[in-house]
């Protein structure tokens, strides 16, 4: 099947097709069933700390979230891109909301 006319979302031919999550399906080429660029995605892999270790070296703000380092590792690069963006937003609203406080 032509990956070109499948929606995001809309399996292939492949059995299990979306829940290709860690590699690219073999009947379509596509990581969850999602059309992404490759070049954007190297970009992504690329920017994303792929260990525990080099995660803190480049963003030393973790030290304040409370998770295992064996979480991090066991996670693909866009689950953990997903949770870098989360736990920034989440230091930033915490941020935020002692900057309005009368202290």
């Amino acid at each position: 099947m032509n990956k070109e006319i499948l929606k995001d979302g809309e399996p292939c031919d492949h059995p299990g097709c979306l829940n290709h999550i860690s590699h690219p399906c073999e009947g379509c080429g596509r990581i969850g069933g999602l059309s992404m660029n490759l070049e954007i995605t190297e970009k992504l892999i690329e920017s994303v700390p792929q260990t525990y270790g080099e995660a803190i070296l480049q963003y030393p703000w973790l030290k304040y979230i409370k998770f295992e380092s064996h979480e991090y590792d066991n996670r693909t690069t866009i689950e953990n891109a997903i949770f870098l963006l989360k736990s920034a937003d989440a230091l930033a609203c915490l941020y935020g909301s002692l900057l309005e406080q009368d202290i």
